[in-house]
Order: structure tokens, then C-alpha cells, then sequence
């Protein structure tokens, strides 16, 4: 304490009047960091409470613990706005909806959780009115529609009709509660090991390509026309499908993420560095040229030209294009594409639980798999290329489609300046997941889908732009198939639900959350065909950056670049898949109930039932049969979405 006392408050002037910024023994007597630095620092606090012990008496601390108590009782005491939400809350006769617990003899039911926050209100539809509405969705929101509805269900569809504005009302302001409470910090990154050991394998096959590109034509996203797809044949089926087992239904099932098989069945380095690319497919090549193919394209390329639905334009890929000439006529292969340079959490998570789940659901024993083979090829292939074609059957399965892009015989408007002039033929190379046993006894084909839920005890998450455009076009060009969508809770890994989609329903999904169709994404995969089908053979890169928007830029390899030329070296100097911090908050979908929304028979996306009906419905009105027509008319067009 002494030393803190003398230290001098009123330096002299001294030091800056002789031009020197500090005095040497100045800084040697007074400069605190001299001394830290040098090890010769004191601090003058140092036991300086010694210096008051005789001054603190027992009635000093006895008075010092008597208040500490009193201002923690008061930190205690409910504020009004508390009360006031308390008594609300009391008034209404909430019931208990902790949801933490189940009553005794239910069966389990997934994601009944507690609620993240509390709700600051109740909802304006009663039990009653919520169960009503619900069973509404879940009977006409599906293609199982009764082909004669009874009166019931017209009676009950035109109540949920009437309190349509109420329920749009009420599930826009829980969509903002939840948008304003989500938090993406919490999100972690999943097998994180694994998806850099996938990534560095496809950098390391990037060694593969030329390096430098030159600009040489741009092709457009969108245009006038209106693009068809017509199926024609699959022409060659190979390898082993598996068969789906779906877990038994009521019991608690966990993925187990981190499982040491799923390395050994998907991430081995036999896997790893197996090369996939459409244009060294044996198939491929035999396949187009019998066939007089304009384009072999993989789904992998299909679903990255199908991620462009967004008006936004923010996608960034680059797709390797061979042009190969064949009797006169050039071929044009397009591989998967180069691997991403940048990704969000959600992105990394859902990329790495295809594998998670397939692991889960599939079964690969022998005795578990169906067997394809080039027998089932079409019988125009000739008999030299089906040799071939048997000799190149490989273990992992592949359908090989037919299809024709264009008109495909619909009727055009004559006065149309950008009339299609002609149909091409494209083959596209699929992968079948899995083989489900049907009702009926048939197999289906599956196309397996994991859905990541951020938010299982708000409502299931609705499914994005991004996601519902890559599963139509898969689905487009896998003749035969469906999409399973499976709901698994991400914080805990737990299964919660499928959901079985096909074009149709994928489509009125698009249609329904983002105003727009699936058909849109045809533009771009003609106009390709339609731009490249007079250009020299050769290697190029497809690219598509946030600065291009509508619009994808053609590179022809080169030797000699110019200005308008990219380097595959600078694109990919990181040498790592970074992640990008930002995670997004995806909004709640209104027409897919949770378990546990079916379980308490209450609408998705709304607060908890009333006892009381807070606002008078919509008037009555009679209900005759043109009435109820139009309003099953108008649910049909506005909400259909399942299969």
C-alpha cells in the first residue's frame, strides 16, 4: 500500500519539453509493463484486505448476509408481466402437455419432447376444432381421396374451410416465434471423418483433368418453351439391389451414426477410389451408340442442373462435359460433378446420413438382394456389344433408361417464335437404393432420402427448394420408383417417420412452398443438348457461379489461357471442403404433422388447443352439394401433396 502511495500523480514536464518521449529512469522507477517484463513487478494490492482486518466485526458480516438474503428473495418474486401470463395460462385450464410422458399402455411415440420456450399464447381453435382439422389434412390432403366422400367428410371439409383464415393466421405468427428462437449454433458437424475422406478422395481424381479452360459459349437456365420427357425403355439393369427393412413400428429406434460398419461398406479405400465416370462406362458408350443417343447423363448430373430452380441463382458447381463423334453425329457425356469447394452444416450432415441410413435400413446379405443382370437389356442391342456389356457387369447396381427430351409429341402454338424444333434422346445412368415388398407382392424401387429435423418439437421441417428439385428429376428419370423421405431428429439421432413421395406429390410439394414445378428444370438440360449438339468433340467444364444467375458458362480445355480462362489449381488452392458458418433456418411445414401431433390430435405449426374458442368462425352457410365441390375442388389444388 505504501508503494500505490507514493506513486507520483504530477510527472514533470520535463521529458517532453527536452524532446524525449519517456526518461529512462522514469520508466526504470514508474513504467509498470518495464517491470512485468523484467520480473520485477509488485503488485501494490497485494493483501491489502490484511490492512482491514481490524476494522470488519461480526455485526458487520451478520448485516452483510442478512441483505444478500434479501436481495435473492426479491430476484425470487414473479414480475407482473409473469403473473399476468400465469394467470392466463391458469384461466384457460391448460392441460398437461409436457409431453415428456406419454400415458401408461400407449405405444411409443417419437419426438414427444418439451417444447423448446414457452408458447405466449393459446391457440384460437378448440381440442375439438384441432382434431377436426387434422383429420381433414390426413384424408383429402393425400391421393387415397374417397371416391365418394361421405357427408361427414364434406361436412367436416367445409368447417376446416371456414376456419382456413383463422389457421393461416395463427400458423404465420408460430412461424415467427420459431424463426426468431432458432438458433444454429447448436449444430454440430456429423462423421466429420468421413466426409473429408470422400472429399479428398474426388480431389485427388481431379488430378485427372486438364487444368486450365477457356471461355467459349454460355447457355441459359430459362426460356419459352415448354419442355416434355417421355420414357421409352430401360435397356440394361446390373448389380445387386438390396432390400428395404423398415423398423418396427412403435419401439424407439436410434441411427447409430457412428457404427465402424458404415466406414467398412461405404468409405473403404477400395470404394473410395473407385471410379464412376459416365464417360469411361463401358455401358455407356455401347448403349448410346446402338440406341443413336444425343446425351448419357448420371442422376448425379441431373440433380446438380436441377438445383437451379432457384430464382436466386446462388448455387455454384462445375460439371465435366465430354463431346464424343460417332458416326457423324457427337455424343455428349456429362459425369458427376467436381466436388464442392465450400459447405453449410446441414449440407455436410445431410450428405453423410445417406450413407447412415442406408447402413440402417438396408439389408445386403446375399440372401437379402435381388440380382439384375444384362438379360434384361433391350433386344436391339446387338450381340458383340451385349459381350461387352456382360463382361462390364459390376457389383454395384445401375439402370440404364431411355428417355426423349422436347415436344414429345404435344401440341405447339404455331405463332410461338421459340418452337421446339426437335426431340433428342437422352440415356440416363441410375441407382436403384433398395427393392420394397408391395401389398400386392411386387418389388417397388426406392430412391432413400434422409430428412434432417432441427426442430422436432415445433413441427417437421418443410422440405427445401433445393431438396424437392433434386428428388423430382431423380424420380422423373427412374421410371418406377418413389422416394422414401425419412425424418430423423438430428440432436439425438432418432427415427422419426417416412414419408413416401412421388412425381406428382414432389410436384404439388414445389408447387405448394415455392410457387413453381419441377417440369422447369427440363429447360436447361435441352438447351444444353440443343447448344453443344454442333460443337467439336473435346473435353469441357460446365460452370455455374452466384455471378452468372441464369446463365452457365461453357469452358473448352486449353493450353493457352486468356482473360475469360479459369485454373482448376485456383479454384481448389484450399485443399479442403471448408464449412460455411451460416446455418440457415428452415421453416416448418403446415400440412406435415409430427407422431406426436397425430398422437394429441392437433394441427402442425399451431399453439396449443383452447378451451374456449377465442373468435367467432366464419358464418354459417348452407351446405349444398355445388358448395361442398368447390370447397373439395379448392382443398385439392391448394394443399395436395402426399402420394
Amino acid at each position: 500500500m505504501e508503494a500505490f502511495t507514493n506513486i507520483d500523480w504530477h510527472p514533470s514536464l520535463n521529458d517532453i519539453i527536452d524532446d524525449e518521449f519517456i526518461n529512462i529512469d522514469r520508466l526504470e522507477c514508474e513504467s509498470v509493463m518495464y517491470n512485468i517484463i523484467r520480473g520485477s513487478y509488485k503488485d501494490p494490492f497485494k493483501n491489502i484486505h490484511e490492512d482491514n482486518y481490524d476494522l470488519v466485526t461480526n455485526e458487520h458480516i451478520n448485516c452483510a448476509m442478512k441483505q444478500a438474503k434479501d436481495i435473492t428473495a426479491k430476484s425470487k418474486t414473479p414480475t407482473t408481466s409473469k403473473l399476468v401470463a400465469d394467470t392466463v395460462m391458469k384461466s384457460s385450464e391448460r392441460p398437461d402437455y409436457s409431453e415428456s410422458q406419454c400415458p401408461k399402455g400407449t405405444p411409443y411415440i417419437p419426438g414427444v419432447w418439451k417444447k423448446p420456450y414457452r408458447f405466449p399464447r393459446l391457440s384460437s381453435l378448440t381440442a375439438e376444432q384441432h382434431a377436426l382439422c387434422l383429420r381433414v389434412i390426413l384424408k383429402f390432403s393425400r391421393s387415397e381421396i374417397p371416391v365418394a366422400p361421405t357427408k361427414r367428410d364434406m361436412n367436416e371439409l367445409q368447417t376446416y374451410m371456414n376456419l382456413k383464415s383463422v389457421i393461416a393466421k395463427e400458423q404465420e405468427e408460430y412461424l415467427e416465434l420459431a424463426k426468431n428462437n432458432w438458433d444454429g449454433s447448436k449444430i454440430s458437424i456429423i462423421r466429420e471423418d468421413l466426409i473429408n475422406s470422400k472429399w479428398r478422395e474426388k480431389y485427388k481424381l481431379l488430378q485427372n483433368f486438364h487444368k486450365t479452360y477457356d471461355e467459349v459459349k454460355t447457355i441459359a437456365f430459362n426460356s419459352e418453351q415448354k419442355i416434355h420427357v417421355n420414357f421409352i425403355s430401360t435397356v440394361l439393369e446390373v448389380g445387386r439391389i438390396p432390400k428395404l427393412q423398415l423398423p418396427i413400428a412403435h419401439n424407439r429406434n436410434n441411427v447409430n451414426p457412428k457404427s465402424v460398419l458404415i466406414r467398412k461398406k461405404y468409405f473403404s479405400n477400395a470404394e473410395l477410389k473407385r471410379e464412376n465416370y459416365v464417360h469411361q462406362d463401358i455401358n455407356c458408350k455401347n448403349l448410346a451408340k446402338e440406341h443413336n443417343v444425343d446425351l448419357v447423363i448420371s442422376t448425379s448430373g441431373l440433380k446438380c442442373l436441377a438445383s437451379n430452380l432457384n430464382s436466386n441463382y446462388n448455387n455454384t458447381w462445375i460439371l465435366p462435359v465430354y463431346i464424343e463423334e460417332y458416326n457423324s453425329k457427337n455424343i455428349i457425356f456429362i459425369d458427376k460433378p467436381l466436388p464442392s469447394t465450400a459447405k453449410n452444416i446441414m449440407e455436410k450432415n445431410t450428405w453423410v446420413y445417406k450413407y447412415i441410413i442406408k447402413n440402417y435400413l438396408l439389408r445386403n446379405d446375399p440372401e437379402s438382394t435381388i440380382i439384375t443382370n444384362a438379360e434384361n437389356a433391350d433386344s436391339d442391342v446387338d450381340e458383340t456389344a451385349s459381350s461387352e456389356i456382360m463382361k462390364n457387369t459390376i457389383e454395384r447396381n445401375h439402370q440404364y433408361n431411355l428417355f426423349t427430351i422436347g415436344a414429345c409429341g404435344e401440341s405447339q402454338n404455331e405463332l410461338m417464335k421459340n418452337k421446339i424444333q426437335k426431340d433428342y434422346k437422352i440415356l440416363v445412368r441410375t441407382k436403384i437404393d433398395a427393392v420394397e415388398e408391395l401389398e400386392n407382392g411386387m418389388m417397388g424401387y426406392v430412391k432413400l432420402i434422409p430428412k434432417l429435423e432441427h426442430q422436432t418439437p415445433l413441427g417437421c421441417e418443410a422440405v427445401t427448394l433445393d431438396e424437392a428439385a433434386k428428388q423430382w428429376i431423380t424420380l422423373t428419370f427412374t421410371p418406377n420408383a418413389y422416394v422414401i423421405r425419412v425424418r430423423i431428429d438430428q440432436p439425438t439421432s432418432e427415427y422419426l417417420q417416412i414419408e413416401k413421395r412421388t412425381t406428382s406429390s414432389i410436384n404439388n410439394e414445389l408447387n405448394r412452398l415455392y410457387n413453381t414445378k419441377g417440369e422447369n428444370t427440363l429447360l436447361l438440360i435441352y438447351n444444353i443438348i440443343e447448344c453443344m449438339k454442333e460443337m467439336n468433340p473435346g473435353r469441357y467444364l460446365l460452370r455455374h457461379t452466384l455471378r452468372n444467375g441464369p446463365f452457365a458458362s461453357l469452358y473448352l480445355e486449353t493450353n493457352n489461357p486468356g482473360k475469360q480462362s479459369i485454373n482448376l489449381d485456383v479454384i481448389y488452392c484450399e485443399n479442403q471442403l471448408r464449412t460455411i458458418p451460416n446455418t440457415p433456418w428452415i421453416t416448418l411445414d403446415k400440412m406435415t404433422p409430427t407422431p406426436a401431433s397425430k398422437f394429441f390430435k392437433r394441427m402442425p405449426v399451431m399453439f396449443y388447443p383452447s378451451k374456449s374458442v377465442n373468435q367467432n368462425p366464419t358464418k354459417k352457410i348452407k351446405r349444398n352439394r355445388r358448395k361442398q365441390s368447390k370447397s373439395l375442388n379448392k382443398f385439392n389444388s391448394e394443399n395436395a401433396d402426399q402420394v
